[in-house]
């Protein structure tokens, strides 16, 4: 009997959503839109991806600068999150979802990057591209060594970092590119990995497939 695929559940907020399946696909997943009807017990997994900002009103602030905002999302996302991390399920986070994360665990966001430190970013047309430095070992210095090249498309970050989580790794300028949970299995990167494979990223730039194979094999571990 064949074994089953490992079903990976992306929330409905994030642009490109064929980019993430394509890239997940491609890690060995099945991937589909949360379906609550279906319940978490049925996922292995859950990816939070990019998308508009989150309400700054979440973490204390008036908007400044934010677009895109949805409250509504956010508040399902926020759900969706607590549903997958209260089974001990993995969850990544994609740039907004790791801004999410960071929020519904107590966090705050820089609203606009750019008022506060020249950082290098793209647009949802193109891409930029810089450094980064893993902060400790573990997955990110296994698959990508302490230093490597990713992508930026990102104007938000992380201000102050949610209590039970730890900075990951930092870009050169120090704006928070990776975090994770202390005891959960909760990740997220700052930067696409979904846009850094299967022909998009630059040549100086680390492959997203294997951060992307990585959590789906994180998932698959999880669900034996």
């Amino acid at each position: 009997m064949e074994e089953r695929k490992t079903r990976i559940a992306i929330s409905v907020e994030g642009y490109e959503f064929e980019n993430y399946l394509t890239a997940l696909q491609a890690a060995g997943a099945e991937v589909e839109v949360f379906d609550p009807l279906k319940g978490v017990g049925y996922y292995d997994g859950l990816v939070l991806p990019g998308g508009g900002d989150v309400d700054p009103r979440l973490y204390g602030q008036k908007d400044k600068a934010c677009e895109y905002v949805n409250p509504d999302i956010d508040a399902l996302d926020a759900s969706v999150l607590e549903m997958f991390a209260s089974l001990g399920k993995p969850v990544l986070g994609i740039c907004r979802g790791q801004q999410l994360i960071n929020v519904a665990y107590g966090g705050s966001l820089i609203q606009d990057i750019s008022s506060v430190i020249k950082h290098r970013t793209g647009d949802s047309e193109r891409d930029a591209y810089h450094k980064v430095e893993a902060v400790k070992p573990g997955f990110l210095t296994e698959l990508y060594g302490q230093r490597f090249t990713v992508n930026s498309t990102h104007h938000q970050a992380v201000l102050n970092l949610a209590p039970g989580f730890e900075v990951l790794a930092n870009a050169e300028d120090g704006i928070v590119e990776a975090i994770g949970h202390e005891d959960l299995p909760i990740y997220a990167v700052q930067f696409h990995p979904e846009r850094m494979c299967l022909g998009r990223n630059s040549e100086e730039c680390a492959d997203g497939l294997k951060l992307l194979s990585w959590f789906v094999e994180k998932c698959r571990d999880s669900g034996k």
